[in-house]
């Protein structure tokens, strides 16, 4: 339906302009008079679709707007006056002009969802198909409310994950940078005086000299091999077929696949769950939960289970031939469906998630801290004995001599 940008009068004689949807000039001037207006003229608008190559919005930001939004459309607030305040009281100057957007696109006869769908960037697809199902079914609050605990989730899920991965990174970083800076430049320097004297050198100084050798030799080669990595990392990562192997692959990684299997779980349940929940068909939340799950391993497997549901089978058989999802889970969903209660039992394995993961942090952080500190501790004896071993010989020498 195009968008017509009128000029029109009231019955006072004053000038209103404004933008509608309509079909044609027949059906503007039908819905201008419908609100005592009437019309001069009008030209059919073009679409621009700003605002989809600026930057993100923070996840924060969308909380809080949902939140708002959802407090003030309970306490009787018109969704034109609550939309109206959220973007004046919204800091950040990006999202308040796709609020602005979305209030001149409601004032033009769209829905709420209608107006979200042209800024993808700030709602995805799950957001508004969930904001879509509220409005065809009249629970637009109900829907707010558990898109704000969803987000809510989403942003506890993500610190959980920041706070295990920043510490393991640091004190990587730290221990790297401090071997580079001895192996590149403080051990060289002792290179010349250990080689120039005629002893046997202990096998922790020929380990480092060989290093140290190899490293001041071959360093374009190995910033070459890392840059390659990278490079064939992100190519890779851009075709299907690429992502689903490092997704699958981060899945089995020691220690850590546990962890990473459970996260996509947990997002795959909570995901289903709240499209259920507003209302929306079974395999239209397939499609929408392949599309943000944000695993390709498994958003390849809800393709195939959707496919699966399509051909008459029910979603815990469908479950049942992939090892991505551990058979308590698929036993809850089969209960589920026995019961009728799909929708509470996907509610049942989110909470039992949302304790199983942080669990699975910081069992995984016990794990691997102890392991870094034995590594950086074998690392530095090893330097220190290379540099002090000699020393030591050289001592001993001169003390017989």
């Amino acid at each position: 339906m195009p968008k017509y940008t009128y000029h029109a009068r009231n019955d006072d004689g004053d000038k209103i302009s404004g933008e509608l949807l309509a079909n044609d000039l027949d059906e503007l001037t039908e819905k201008l008079e419908g609100m005592n207006l009437f019309l001069i003229s009008a030209k059919e608008a073009h679409e621009v679709k700003s605002y989809t190559l600026s930057k993100k919005v923070k996840r924060k930001d969308l909380l809080t707007f949902t939140i708002y939004l959802n407090t003030l459309i309970s306490a009787g607030v018109p969704l034109l006056v609550g939309l109206q305040q959220i973007a004046e009281q919204t800091e950040d100057p990006y999202f308040k002009k796709v609020i602005f957007s979305i209030l001149d696109d409601i004032r033009g006869g769209r829905n709420i969802s209608e107006a979200m769908e042209k800024h993808p960037k700030v709602f995805d697809g799950l957001y508004t198909s969930v904001i879509k199902a509220g409005e065809s079914s009249g629970s637009l609050e109900m829907v707010l409310n558990d898109l704000a605990a969803f987000l809510e989730w989403q942003d506890d899920l993500n610190k959980e994950v920041r706070k295990a991965t920043v510490y393991p990174c640091v004190l990587l970083g730290t221990v790297g940078s401090l071997v580079l800076v001895l192996i590149v430049f403080v051990f060289p320097r002792f290179m010349k005086m250990f080689t120039d004297i005629n002893m046997d050198l202990p096998g922790p100084t020929l380990l480092v000299i060989s290093l140290s050798t190899f490293v001041n030799n071959y360093w374009h080669l190995l910033i070459g091999s890392l840059v390659t990595f990278i490079v064939s990392y992100k190519v890779a990562y851009r075709y299907d077929q690429g992502r689903v192997f490092i997704d699958r692959y981060k899945m089995h990684l020691p220690i850590v696949g546990v962890l990473v299997t459970k996260i996509a779980v947990s997002r795959f349940a909570h995901y289903l769950g709240l499209m259920l929940r507003a209302g929306v068909s079974l395999v239209e939340s397939f499609e929408i939960v392949e599309k943000v799950v944000g695993n390709a391993a498994i958003a390849q497997v809800v393709h195939s289970m959707r496919d699966m549901v399509l051909g008459g089978e029910k979603i815990s058989q469908a479950m049942e031939r992939y090892t991505e999802f551990p058979p308590l889970v698929v036993q809850m969903i089969a209960v589920g469906e026995m019961s009728g209660k799909l929708e509470d039992n996907l509610n049942k394995v989110s909470k039992f998630y949302d304790r199983e993961v942080p669990e699975t942090i910081h069992k995984t952080l016990g794990a691997i801290q102890p392991l870094m500190i034995v590594f950086m501790a074998g690392v530095i004896i090893i330097i220190a004995l290379a540099i002090f071993l000699p020393m030591f010989q050289m001592a001993g020498a001169a003390k017989k001599g």
